[in-house]
């Protein structure tokens, strides 16, 4: 059953015009005094695993990017682990699972959320994530494809903003890793489906 706060969600994310505009507009200004709370990303911590609504799961993706490109760097050293190992937890754990596996809108913005903190952490503070990265792409379809995400979110919400520094400051051999393990990902599927073609013809004869 949701409370006050899931259904004010839900409300604003109707778009159908069933919903009475009075209403909507309560919704709409209750989640904005959500927002306007220092620890609104506490909220997104504990509900976006709990809830059973993927519209609350967006809200609490988005907002946290927000607060990531708000004020990241200024919260404490604490408050911004706990935001950065909640997004690397639900990659690690709801981006493996096939079934109920996160929709494709939800994993874009998780991908966004963790490309902001990047953005501000990379490389000072922290070093090795493309190395993480592609370590993890290795791990299975749905982290390959969170990679391929990623990767795209780097591309329009980083390196596209902000070229001189991310092309001065990636050094090549972090690229090259990059598009080594893409091809190695692609030949490993490629290997994979003749492998099983392959089973299915000695399976026929």
């Amino acid at each position: 059953m949701s409370d006050d706060f899931e259904k004010a969600v839900l409300i604003s994310f109707n778009y159908g015009g069933g919903t009475d505009p009075q209403l909507k507009e309560r919704a709409a200004a209750y989640i904005a005094s959500i927002k306007q709370s220092a620890d609104c990303w506490k909220l997104c911590c504990e509900r976006f695993p709990s809830t059973l609504y993927p519209e609350v799961k967006f809200w609490c993706l988005q907002t946290l990017h927000e607060v990531i490109c708000a004020c990241y760097l200024q919260l404490d050293e604490g408050s911004r682990q706990m935001i950065k190992g909640a997004l690397l937890t639900w990659l690690q754990r709801d981006c493996t699972i096939e079934a109920p596996a996160l929709p494709a809108f939800l994993r874009n913005k998780l991908a966004q959320a963790i490309v902001a903190i990047v953005k501000r952490e990379y490389p000072v503070l922290w070093p090795g994530f493309f190395r993480e990265l592609v370590a993890a792409a290795g791990s299975g379809p749905g982290l390959a494809d969170m990679f391929a995400r990623i990767m795209v979110a780097v591309d329009e919400d980083v390196i596209s903003l902000d070229i001189p520094r991310w092309v001065g400051g990636c050094c090549c051999c972090v690229l090259v890793l990059i598009w080594l393990a893409c091809c190695l990902l692609l030949l490993r599927d490629i290997a994979a489906r003749r492998w099983c073609c392959a089973v299915q013809r000695s399976d026929v004869t």
